[in-house]
């Protein structure tokens, strides 16, 4: 037969029970992920104007799983404190957490994982022998 030209690839919608956020100005459709130099794909995201590297992935369907579970934790860390429940008068809701202690406590969170990495990458150097 006739020449088929190969189907589009498909886009995951939905990886280890989290929505991945699609995007279709970017060539990995997904947002906050970037093809890495090396060929693999980078997860990206920002917290206060401040950039968050996710890692390096092998595929962008595990980058786009890193970039919805931060953007899944940072939406539960602003959240935490809101009541499930409408109280019936002002006087009965719980105080809402302010907005500077939440970010402030995100940040903490970011800067212990950025350092749990560090001391996983040197200890994989020396493990190495590099």
């Amino acid at each position: 037969g006739e020449y088929q030209p190969p189907a589009p690839p498909t886009v995951a919608t939905e990886a280890e029970g989290l929505k991945l956020h699609l995007s279709s100005s970017n060539v990995t459709s997904y947002k906050g992920v970037y093809k890495h130099p090396s060929g693999r794909f980078q997860a990206e995201h920002y917290v206060r104007r401040r950039q968050v590297h996710l890692g390096i992935f092998d595929t962008a369907v595990e980058a786009a799983v890193a970039y919805a579970r931060a953007v899944g934790e940072a939406a539960v860390a602003t959240t935490a404190e809101v009541p499930t429940a409408v109280a019936a008068t002002a006087e009965e809701a719980p105080p809402m957490p302010q907005k500077d202690e939440v970010c402030t406590a995100w940040l903490d969170l970011i800067s212990a994982a950025e350092s749990a990495r560090a001391a996983a990458r040197a200890a994989a150097r020396r493990a190495g022998g590099r």
